[in-house]
């Protein structure tokens, strides 16, 4: 008994050391498997990135299949931009040179008429609308350029018809690009056309004989054919015009408009006394030369009014755009049509 009370303090000293290596030994398996795990981790992200700094980075399968299909979003709000842009597009007739005679003089005689009818003084009466060659001289053109020029007697057939709908008071002058003109003519033609505007792409000094205008370049997203018009009318009837052809589905873009008032200078106005009121005593006549003098007129209001109501002239210079169709707009910077192409894939 004496020998156990003079061993307890032992005896208890014992079992707090070995609960203390206990809790030692299970913190230490523990650390040790943390330890394996993040070491296991560790040399995977190092293999991961060993790996990644070792490949080609470009291309990337999944970045090409992200943007493959960002470029398939953006190509079908092109089509379907294009085909909104080609609702009101003027297809191209062609046809033998001596039915394109008949045709276009037909169309002249139509569109004079019905300027005509409309009020609208012409330059002559059976004007030619700048194709003199084959409306006032019936000379046949060459096959190649009957589809531009049926084209272009289109678009005349329609911005004539705006100006008719209008009622504008005249027409002056039209001028067209006269692609199928060669040499100085053509030259002078492009001048007088344009003005100060360029002349359009391909549409040089001198006229290719493959030059057509009534389709768009391969490659190309637009083409445009120009047109110069002068006319005269009311400012009413001229912003009409301008109005109506930013409305037209032909896609008619005004690139320089200039407004001429022949009658702007006015040298001197006069006013005309007003008639006497109704019952009162006429007015006594002064003695002296001014008694000589007639007594001023009533003038009606067309005749007081010096601005405002007179005709003005107005030159434009127009663009009409035709849009390729989607199925044809050209090759791509990317791949053969426009799009992307896989790694692996031909394009």
């Amino acid at each position: 008994m004496m020998n156990l009370k003079k061993n307890a303090g032992f005896l208890a000293a014992a079992g707090i050391v070995a609960l203390l290596l206990a809790a030692a030994g299970v913190m230490v398996s523990h650390g040790s498997r943390t330890y394996s795990v993040q070491r296991e981790a560790y040399q995977n992200a190092l293999a991961r990135f060993n790996e990644l700094c070792q490949r080609d980075p470009f291309p990337s399968e999944t970045n090409v299949a992200i943007e493959l299909k960002n470029v398939a979003v953006l190509t079908n709000m092109v089509d379907r931009l294009i085909r909104d842009l080609q609702k009101g597009r003027i297809d191209a007739k062609n046809m033998a040179p001596e039915a394109f005679i008949s045709h276009i003089q037909n169309m002249a005689r139509n569109l004079s008429k019905r300027m005509g009818e409309g009020g609208v003084r012409l330059p002559a009466p059976n004007y030619d609308f700048d194709f003199d060659q084959y409306v006032s001289k019936g000379i046949p053109p060459d096959s190649a350029h009957i589809p531009g020029l049926n084209y272009q007697f289109e678009l005349v057939n329609v911005i004539c018809g705006i100006m008719a709908d209008a009622k504008i008071a005249e027409l002056r002058s039209v001028k067209r690009y006269k692609f199928d003109v060669s040499g100085a003519s053509a030259a002078s033609t492009s001048r007088r056309g344009s003005r100060q505007s360029p002349a359009p792409a391909g549409q040089g000094a001198v006229a290719a004989t493959n030059v057509s205008i009534e389709s768009v370049p391969a490659g190309e997203l637009f083409s445009k054919v120009h047109f110069s018009f002068s006319i005269v009318g009311s400012e009413d009837s001229i912003w009409t015009v301008l109005n109506q052809m930013a409305a037209n589905s032909a896609f008619i873009v005004v690139s320089q408009f200039k407004l001429l008032n022949p009658k702007a200078a006015v040298s001197e106005i006069t006013f005309a006394a007003p008639p006497p009121a109704v019952g009162a005593a006429p007015a006594t006549r002064a003695q002296g030369p001014e008694a000589e003098a007639p007594e001023a007129q009533h003038l009606p209001r067309a005749e007081r009014v010096v601005i405002g109501n007179e005709l003005v002239e107005a030159e434009l210079e127009l663009d009409v755009y035709r849009f390729a169709s989607p199925e044809s707009r050209g090759a791509g910077a990317s791949g053969g049509n426009g799009r992307l192409t896989p790694p692996g894939a031909t394009p």
